[in-house]
C-alpha cells in the first residue's frame, strides 16, 4: 500500500547543532504529520501528530513568528493544514 505524502526538510540552527528536521504530511488515512530529527543522514527521533494537533502547531508558529519569517511559517502551515 502506497501512501500519498508531502515532505519538506528544514535546516536546524548550526549555532546550537540541533540537526535537521524532516516533516512528512500524510494525506491518505490515517492522516497525520510525522516529524523526525536527522543528524549525519540518520533519524535520531520521530513523532507523529494527528491533524488537529498539527493545525494547532501551525497556528502557534504563526502567532510567535516575526514578520520577516512569516513566509517560511506560512509554507509549514499550508503543509500542515493540507491534511485537515
Amino acid at each position: 500500500m502506497q501512501r500519498s505524502k508531502v515532505v519538506e526538510y528544514f535546516r536546524g540552527s548550526r549555532r546550537v547543532d540541533d540537526g535537521d528536521l524532516r516533516v512528512s504530511v500524510y494525506l491518505a488515512e490515517p492522516q497525520h504529520v510525522r516529524m523526525s530529527i536527522w543528524r549525519d543522514e540518520r533519524a535520531e527521533s520521530a513523532m507523529s501528530l494527528d491533524p488537529a494537533e498539527a493545525h494547532r502547531l501551525g497556528e502557534f508558529l504563526v502567532a510567535v513568528s516575526p514578520r520577516r519569517e512569516r513566509r517560511l511559517v506560512d509554507s509549514i502551515r499550508r503543509a500542515l493544514t493540507a491534511i485537515r
